[in-house]
């Protein structure tokens, strides 16, 4: 049979910032939602507790949130806790160190974590893919479950079939799979007699060589997933801070590819250069080292340019080129991280990209500040 890759939840979640509208405003801070909502939103701050019925989509990162009541859209969060509880009537896609699901799940679920636990009271209507140290699947999944951990326990209701990548696996007391188990550990599966699996078991050993080997990949795949958050961290404070300059500058890369790649390759270049030669002498030294650490961050400006750029130029595809709002620039944000992130991923391909990124979004951000100023 075919055999599906081990980093498949992995890349997956790398999708966990797609959003399905574009109008909706942010809620920053410590973020506490009550009452009915008719649209979509975005929190962002230490705590995020949605305690509201919300006609739209939540989007959240944060320390720790908390969601439930009724969610009419789909459910995005990353953070350090997520509890997430209630009915979400399409899909959810969480990212943190704990994920504690409790849901009513409309369609497919995407988790990762340091731990992973899909409640007893949870079911999801489609299909799950979870990632995580620790995986606790005590709940309903209507359809196939992925499942890629160091210690997995299935003691819930799965109704099509079960593929595992684990240290260990368990099949607890009380677990009915209607498909086929199949799963790779590094030793054979705990499987209680009371558990049913209808269409049978079958057992791939995890063997040492192979194990590295999916390690690497899910550490370069996680690695993306990082840097993918990573930039819309920063992008959100560069969205809020700087609105109509990010913005600007990102459409300037559209409107003048070739000047912003010709003068952002030349300041990519030419400004490591120059500090280096004015640090070689004692006068020097403390301005050399100055241009360095502003050239550092004029670097991740120049990815958030080109992230901007890239969604930006998505939601114009898609028909939603005349909203300006803030909600706009951060759906362009989560798009183009997303999307930056995936193709700075491709091996070889993904060095390149990075590269001519840089080049186009120094050019951008620079090619704003002359105009401005």
């Amino acid at each position: 049979m075919r055999r599906r890759s081990w980093v498949s939840p992995a890349i997956a979640v790398a999708l966990l910032g797609l959003v399905g509208s574009a109008g909706a405003a942010p809620l920053l801070g410590g973020a506490v939602v009550e009452g009915p909502v008719d649209r979509d939103l975005y929190l962002v701050g230490p705590t995020v507790d949605v305690r509201a019925e919300v006609d739209g989509d939540v989007t959240a990162a944060g320390g720790r949130i908390s969601i439930g009541d009724n969610i009419a859209g789909s459910v995005m969060a990353a953070g350090g806790t997520i509890e997430v509880r209630g009915v979400v009537r399409r899909a959810i896609r969480a990212a943190g160190g704990d994920v504690d699901l409790g849901a009513q799940v409309g369609r497919d679920l995407i988790a990762a974590g340091g731990s992973v636990e899909l409640r007893r009271e949870s079911r999801v209507s489609g299909r799950a893919w979870i990632a995580g140290g620790s995986i606790v699947v005590a709940g309903a999944i209507d359809r196939d479950l992925d499942a890629s951990g160091g210690d997995v326990a299935i003691s819930g209701k799965i109704g099509g079939s079960v593929t595992v990548r684990a240290h260990s696996l368990r099949i607890l007391p009380g677990a009915a799979i209607q498909g086929r188990l199949v799963y790779e550990s590094a030793a054979p599966a705990t499987i209680d007699p009371s558990a049913t699996i209808a269409g049978g078991v079958e057992f791939h050993e995890w063997a040492p060589p192979r194990r590295i080997g999916a390690v690497a990949r899910a550490a370069y795949f996680a690695g993306s997933i990082l840097f993918a958050l990573g930039l819309f961290a920063a992008g959100l404070l560069w969205v809020l801070v700087f609105p109509g300059y990010s913005l600007n500058a990102a459409r300037l890369v559209a409107a003048r590819p070739l000047a912003s790649l010709g003068l952002g390759f030349a300041i990519l270049v030419a400004t490591p250069l120059a500090a280096g030669i004015a640090m070689l002498t004692v006068v020097g030294a403390m301005a050399g080292g100055a241009v360095l650490a502003l050239y550092a961050a004029t670097l991740l400006l120049a990815l958030l340019t080109v992230a901007l750029f890239l969604g930006d130029g998505l939601l114009r595809l898609f028909g939603r080129g005349l909203r300006t709002g803030i909600g706009r620039r951060l759906a362009a944000l989560i798009l183009g991280a997303i999307l930056l992130a995936a193709l700075a991923a491709v091996p070889i391909l993904g060095a390149f990209v990075l590269f001519l990124a840089l080049c186009l979004g120094l050019g951008g951000f620079f090619l704003e500040a002359a105009e401005r100023y």
